[in-house]
């Protein structure tokens, strides 16, 4: 069985990507853990302008650190109307603040500009780092929707609330987790990074 580390300390996104494993039949052959499982504590600064960017630094620091292959990924939030806002700062804006609040002030941003244009959507970037040859892999994903008028939904993660998927009408909150796992901009993102890594020899 191939190992992988996920660069993560959050057991919300770890399980999501263990179900997106589980989901594409490759958990038989690719065993998915995360940096708590390491006991790293330690975290990169992500000073960069683009998710690909800072998918890429996490991957090679912690490739380097860790002296492992490594797997990391990048994502956010954006509305279009906001000039794709949040964006690359989806996880740092408002920091220590929780994220219905940063969900009600994204709608208050959108209304205050009387926009009708309600396109939004998630991004995905994730970057595999070969420690051993020094080589990098880039797999991008992609959720297109739109902002909700106001948050909906119980299975709360991130900015799900404020979601809509366009197909179900229903927001990323409001969607059962197996359903989610399967239209999700990390689903494609990931899926095309486990069907690499399942066939790749390093």
């Amino acid at each position: 069985m191939k190992e992988i580390i996920f660069s993560t300390h959050n057991k919300h996104k770890l399980k999501e990507v263990q179900e997106i494993g589980k989901d594409i039949r490759c958990d038989d052959n690719i065993k998915i853990i995360s940096l708590e499982d390491l006991n790293v504590v330690i975290e990169p600064e992500e000073i960069y302008s683009t998710y690909r960017e800072n998918s890429e630094l996490k991957a090679v620091f912690y490739g380097n650190l860790l002296k492992k292959n490594v797997v990391a990924d990048d994502s956010g939030f954006e509305v279009k109307t906001l000039g794709n806002f949040p964006g690359i700062e989806s996880a740092r804006w408002m920091k220590g603040k929780p994220y219905d609040e940063k969900c009600e002030k994204i709608i208050e941003m959108f209304n205050k500009t009387k926009s009708d244009n309600r396109d939004a959507r998630f991004v995905a970037s994730v970057c595999f780092y070969d420690y051993e040859n020094q080589k990098k892999y880039f797999f991008d994903g992609y959720w297109n929707g739109s902002i909700s008028p106001q948050p909906r939904g119980t299975n709360n993660f991130g900015y799900d609330p404020i979601f809509v998927d366009k197909i179900f009408r229903l927001t990323a909150s409001e969607l059962p987790p197996f359903i989610k796992n399967n239209i999700s901009h990390r689903r494609e993102a990931m899926e095309k990074f486990l069907t690499f890594f399942l066939n790749y020899e390093n």
